[in-house]
């Protein structure tokens, strides 16, 4: 088991090795952009690897990303369906850039247990094939 914190990343996303090797940290979450807005973030490869070579050299062993806010993986309405799922595959590119060990996402049930079980594997598969 790994001690950690969600950290910041702002002045550049290596900044959150940092802040979680300032507190003790040897798991950090971040963001992987803004968690208010669709936008995906592609990191340039100059600060990714800045990031990976930052981690190497730190007591950080387990970094996850967290989703934006906006996520609803078991939406039934199809337009916002397809906007979380676009921001899901956007993470896990992220999250392949940095060498991410999770991504940790949020569910609105609101559609139904079975419904939205389906739904988000439905997501998952559609996430794992458009990010390969």
């Amino acid at each position: 088991m790994y001690f950690g914190a969600h950290v910041g990343s702002s002045g550049g996303v290596w900044k959150a090795i940092e802040a979680g090797t300032e507190i003790g940290c040897e798991a950090i979450q971040i963001f992987a952009g803004s968690p208010r807005t669709w936008a995906s973030t592609v990191y340039k490869e100059a600060d990714a690897a800045r990031f990976r070579a930052a981690r190497a050299a730190s007591p950080i062993r387990f970094v996850v990303i967290h989703t934006i806010y906006l996520i609803n993986l078991a939406s039934a309405k199809d337009d916002f369906y397809g906007k979380s799922v676009t921001s899901l595959v956007g993470d896990v590119v992220a999250a392949e850039q940095l060498g991410a060990d999770a991504i940790v996402t949020r569910v609105d049930r609101s559609s139904g247990p079975i419904a939205g079980a389906n739904a988000i594997a439905t997501a998952a598969t559609a996430t794992l094939t458009a990010a390969r």
